[in-house]
């Protein structure tokens, strides 16, 4: 079994975009990538989950998506880095979507596919949704200060740590390791 970090994309890996949906659009947040190389280098999968419910709103396809994807691997690429799985929810929040976020859905079908350790990994996000996904489905957790640094739910979170960005994340996690 491998430990994983779960990422969540928008805010996290990327700047902020109220409903990302053109690759012109995307932009690594600084430090990601070298952050990224030094998690991959230790041994954890990298593994995005995304809620994109701007699908089912209509803001953007399937195809826009993938796109979009595309240049964030490229992007991450030139650091050296490789996501191994990335996974999305393209369910509207009403929806019954057992992938979307809290649910577990993702993080459940990487674990089954990729043989990940629940115990080693993590998962790091900007918003309480992705907070609660991790206690969810028993990982530990990270609440990163960029994006919407937890400012954007009413639920009280608990993460594990909380980092200033990616780069801190991935201390903490190395350090806890």
């Amino acid at each position: 079994m491998k430990p994983a970090v779960f990422l969540d994309r928008d805010g996290t890996i990327n700047r902020e975009v109220h409903y990302l949906s053109s690759p012109e659009q995307f932009e690594l947040l600084p430090g990601v990538g070298p952050s990224l190389r030094r998690l991959a280098d230790a041994g954890f999968l990298l593994v995005v989950i995304t809620n994109q419910s701007g699908i089912a709103r209509g803001y953007f396809t399937e195809a826009d998506l993938a796109a979009i994807h595309g240049r964030m691997d490229q992007d991450l690429a030139a650091f050296g880095v490789t996501i191994d799985r990335t996974y999305h929810s393209a369910g509207h929040p009403d929806d019954d979507d057992p992938d979307r976020k809290p649910r577990t859905g993702m993080i459940d079908k990487a674990v089954a596919a990729l043989d990940i350790d629940r115990n080693a990994s993590w998962v790091v996000g900007d918003k309480t949704v992705d907070i609660l996904t991790g206690t969810n489905a028993a990982v530990r957790t990270i609440l990163v200060k960029t994006g919407y640094g937890g400012s954007d739910g009413a639920h009280e979170v608990s993460p594990d740590a909380v980092a200033e960005d990616l780069a801190a994340a991935a201390d903490v996690i190395l350090e806890r390791r």
